[in-house]
């Protein structure tokens, strides 16, 4: 039983860390805890782990052994309900602490002026295709326009994808060795829809990012626009009265952090 228990967890955790590695953020629940992001993803974890320990628990156990299944159930929910309210919890109280550590971290190793230089950021009138020679000897970050840079990647923040893949030559250990800041741009662009009897609707979206390549006084070095996946096509039939929005992908971090590189 310990070990039907055991490999239950461990099969919990790890649908949670591919959830996060992935960014599967699209599937998070709409709803907040208050306007709590941070206490919404833990009650959002809390009930993707249990469902995942109890689809395994019910693999391991099976339809002849419903006694000890049981068992396994019935600590499985209390392990879950006490660690999903507890985080909850502790994430609803002290969430702002948290932005404010991550912030002070993020502004101490890349200096308050990149991160500025790309949460403001402003597109208008920025050509989308420059592409002026960089530095041998420059160094950059990746920064969202606009976006919860101050927040940790599990949080929808800081793009930590992209900055992991910078190699060490390039990497930032220390703001006064900053050169150029990378400013991503995220764009939802509508290619398709379909409308339906009964009032149902179905809408496509592909998902571009444009990159913008700024020097610390902020002029544009280079910038290009990446094409997101077309989104599936909408089914054929909808339930009477509802919308389903079908959403691409956003291009690969690899072939982004290669024109970055320009590798």
């Amino acid at each position: 039983m310990l070990i039907r228990l055991f490999i239950c967890i461990i099969f919990a955790l790890v649908v949670c860390v591919i959830i996060t590695v992935t960014r599967s953020f699209q599937i998070f629940p709409v709803f907040q805890i208050g306007n709590n992001m941070y206490a919404s993803i833990a009650l959002y974890y809390g009930l993707i782990a249990y469902l995942a320990a109890m689809l395994m628990r019910a693999i391991l156990s099976g339809i002849q052994a419903e006694n000890e299944g049981g068992g396994i159930g019935r600590i499985l929910t209390g392990i879950f309900i006490v660690l999903t309210i507890l985080g909850t919890s502790i994430l609803y109280f002290f969430g702002s602490q948290l932005d404010e550590y991550y912030l002070s971290t993020i502004l101490n190793r890349y200096g308050e002026n990149s991160f500025v230089l790309c949460r403001d950021f402003n597109a208008n009138g920025r050509s989308t295709r420059a592409d002026n020679e960089m530095p041998s000897d420059f160094t950059l970050v990746f920064f969202w326009v606009g976006g919860n840079n101050d927040k940790p990647f599990w949080a929808g923040g800081f793009p930590e994808p992209y900055n992991s893949m910078i190699p060490p030559a390039r990497r930032v250990n220390n703001q006064s060795e900053l050169t150029h800041v990378a400013c991503l741009q995220t764009e939802r662009i509508r290619v398709g829809s379909a409308n339906y009897t009964r009032s149902a609707t179905c809408t496509e979206y592909r998902h571009d990012m444009t990159v913008y390549i700024l020097d610390l006084n902020g002029q544009v070095i280079r910038s290009r626009v990446f094409q997101g996946s077309q989104p599936s096509e909408c089914p054929e039939s909808l339930r009477a009265g509802s919308h389903v929005d079908i959403n691409g992908n956003l291009p690969r971090v690899e072939q982004i952090v290669e024109w970055v590189l320009d590798i």
